[in-house]
């Protein structure tokens, strides 16, 4: 009887020393739960159209943003004042996430601000200074394009423009093309 209670005894400590590691083993792991974030084309997919931006530090309250995908190039142009000022950018439509130098005339990306209907009025990015777009988001798939800008614009013709340039600040725009 001697050896069945020595047995007992440890097997009893063995099976205590066994649910004291198996206590101390899962209260260690801690699985913190899973928070799924929506996807970028759902998030994209919901985007409605906006457009922000200052011009020479007055912010630029459109009246009518449209955009369209036309011969490879998506057009943003978004105007006041019944279209006599208006800002308008140029991308092409396989444009990607990532920078992109607002450039002249035979860039794919360009920027123009107009600040009326009369000859002179018009402003138009140039090479190589420093006018940017950023895409943050473009879903080719539902055609919404998602982005922010700076640029600086140069008048088409010194001579009428009573000012050489603007600057274009703190732009953004959300759109479905």
């Amino acid at each position: 009887m001697k050896n069945s209670n020595i047995s007992f005894s440890r097997l009893t400590f063995f099976f205590s020393a066994l649910v004291a590691v198996g206590i101390v083993v899962s209260s260690c792991k801690k699985e913190e739960p899973v928070v799924e974030e929506p996807s970028t084309s759902d998030y994209l997919v919901n985007t409605q159209n906006s457009f922000s931006a200052s011009v020479n530090g007055t912010v630029f309250n459109e009246t009518l943003l449209e955009s369209s995908n036309t011969n490879g190039r998506i057009t943003l142009t978004a105007s006041k004042n019944s279209g006599t000022e208006l800002i308008r950018i140029y991308f092409p439509t396989n444009i990607e996430k990532g920078t992109y130098t607002l450039d002249g005339p035979s860039s794919p990306y360009r920027g123009f601000y107009i600040a009326s209907p009369m000859p002179g009025d018009q402003y138009s990015t140039k090479t190589s200074n420093g006018s940017v777009v950023t895409i943050t988001g473009h879903d080719t798939n539902n055609d919404v394009l998602i982005g922010e800008f700076n640029f600086k614009p140069f008048s088409d013709t010194n001579t009428v423009a009573p000012i050489e340039s603007v600057n274009i600040t703190a732009g953004s725009f959300a759109i479905n093309y």
